[in-house]
């Protein structure tokens, strides 16, 4: 699914360029790929995963697709994927390093936090610290082996 100048498509077959930030798409009748405009494009869904587009800076993040992981009255949440080609000289071979950067953002708020480490997130629920902090060893979670997954458990948890 694709919103695209306000008009949602079904059944669209797209791709995520991360190093390009890019949303791609393949022509109805050729054998071509399209670069859908960013300027129309303002949310996408691939499989389970939904996209919405950043455009304006003033609330601390650069402009461009973000990944939803939670969405809720009072708190969202979002990754940021980007990958890197990194080149071998001496072994002539081309890498591709993948960079994941989470956010958080209250509805009350105007700007958007980075979380980087679990004491991050659970710095952001003070009163609630221990208690999630149990949670998360009871429940086998750590942001270190499952970032996304504790993020949505905390933020599943504190918006009950």
């Amino acid at each position: 699914t694709v919103r695209f100048d306000g008009v949602d498509f079904q059944d669209v077959p797209l791709m995520y360029d991360l190093e390009l930030n890019e949303l791609v798409t393949r022509h109805p009748e050729r054998p071509v790929n399209l670069i859908l405009s960013r300027a129309f494009v303002s949310r996408f869904t691939i499989g389970a995963d939904t996209f919405v587009q950043v455009k304006d800076e003033s609330k601390g993040l650069v402009p461009g697709y973000y990944q939803q992981l939670f969405h809720a009255p009072t708190f969202s949440a979002y990754a940021k994927r980007s990958k890197t080609i990194q080149v071998s000289t001496t072994e002539r071979a081309r890498q591709y390093i993948e960079h994941v950067r989470f956010f958080l953002m209250r509805s009350d708020d105007t700007g958007f936090w980075t979380v980087g480490s679990q004491r991050a997130l659970l710095n952001a629920f003070r009163p609630q610290k221990r208690e999630l902090r149990r949670l998360l060893n009871r429940h086998g979670l750590s942001f270190r082996h499952a970032p996304e997954q504790t993020i949505v458990f905390v933020l599943n948890h504190v918006t009950e």
